[in-house]
């Protein structure tokens, strides 16, 4: 599907051209410009499907179905925006907007920066600043061929596979862990699953030198009947085997992918565990976060709060390229304090981008206990 980027305030038939504008200093002049794609949006336009749509019990609507459309959010006057708002309407009428700043945008000034460096327009990637720019779309639109028709394909993702379990059931045998974030969907652990992704992860600290290692992060997606609302239980992890790993990287392999997917479709041909999937990863920064001696207030605080424990550029771009359009998507990283004690953080989807948040750990789950959530007639 093709997203419809439709002006608010004017006909739903004008549409709106988003751009990076790429400066090298705060007040700088412009150093190149890069447009907005529909791809660059579409971690934005999942989080608001899920949001408007999923976790309001609306299971049977895959995001090729919703409408959507984008819409500016100016800053003053002019073309310059402190973002842009994703808003989704369901069957029902009713709508859900997101709004979204410049983070999530990143990835296309790091594009734009990069391009200048391949040219030889910049010599490295220093430091650079970047501006949101809204401009109107011209009506109708011109083909680089004259007289050929774009190719249009439509296509439909397979229907989410869910499981009907009250919420509170949950919450009542779990353990709340991390930082205690609002307005994200819920995720459970199992204690096994939470014990074997954090193995896998630290499983590479043992090397000389330490490397990274990981897993797969298998579980259900859950609709609650009371509330409606949706999460994620992780019941189980996978290890990466056959993966490249150095210290600070960890490159699934064709034998990695093949090895799990080959596990994941015994599963989904069970009726018992047809609702697992992958929902993430988990891996290990089995590294201090510098060379450097511990800060003169180390022997004097309790906790010490420089770590590993961080999304890397490479984790955003992995996470984007696996987990394209699924908003559910977790990334679990362990890693250790600048005093060696060990440290983690689990970090979901928030407004485009990976960042940390909180989640329960529960004694076990069986997904065989359960139904299969019902979508909307």
């Amino acid at each position: 599907m093709r997203v419809t980027l439709p002006n608010e305030s004017q006909s739903l038939t004008r549409a709106w051209n988003l751009s990076v504008s790429l400066r090298l200093s705060m007040d700088g002049p412009e150093v190149t410009r890069e447009p907005v794609n529909d791809a660059d949006l579409a971690e934005a336009l999942s989080e608001a499907w899920f949001a408007g749509c999923l976790r309001k019990g609306h299971l049977d609507l895959s995001w090729e179905e919703v409408p959507a459309r984008l819409i500016p959010v100016p800053e003053n006057s002019g073309a310059t925006c402190t973002g842009f708002a994703i808003e989704v309407t369901h069957p029902g009428g009713e709508a859900h907007r997101q709004e979204f700043n410049l983070k999530c945008l990143q990835s296309v000034a790091s594009r734009a920066a990069q391009r200048l460096v391949t040219e030889g327009t910049l010599q490295s990637l220093g430091l650079y600043f970047f501006r949101l720019l809204a401009e109107i779309r011209p009506p109708g639109r011109v083909f680089a061929t004259m007289g050929t028709a774009p190719f249009v394909m439509a296509a439909r993702s397979e229907p989410l596979v869910a499981l009907k379990v009250p919420l509170g059931c949950l919450l009542n045998q779990a353990e709340p862990v991390g930082v205690n974030t609002r307005d994200t969907y819920p995720v459970f652990y199992t204690e096994q699953a939470f014990a074997r992704a954090e193995y896998y992860a630290r499983l590479g600290a043992a090397s000389q030198p330490a490397v990274e290692t990981g897993a797969v992060l298998v579980g259900s997606l859950c609709s609650c009947p009371e509330t409606l609302e949706m999460f994620a239980v992780v019941c189980d992890a996978l290890e990466a085997q056959d993966a490249e790993q150095t210290p600070f990287s960890l490159f699934y392999s064709s034998q990695s992918w093949a090895r799990i997917q080959a596990i994941m479709r015994a599963r989904r041909s069970r009726p018992a565990t047809r609702s697992q999937l992958i929902l993430g990863n988990a891996h290990g920064h089995n590294f201090r976060p510098s060379s450097e001696p511990p800060c003169e207030t180390c022997e004097k605080v309790r906790d010490c709060n420089r770590t590993s424990v961080f999304v890397s550029a490479d984790d955003h771009s992995w996470s984007r390229a696996v987990f394209h359009r699924q908003p559910w998507q977790l990334c679990h990283i362990f890693g250790l304090t600048a005093r060696g004690e060990p440290a983690h953080s689990l970090f979901g989807l928030s407004g485009g981008s990976l960042v940390a948040r909180d989640f329960h750990v529960i004694p076990g789950f069986d997904s065989a206990a359960w139904p299969l959530a019902e979508a909307d007639p």
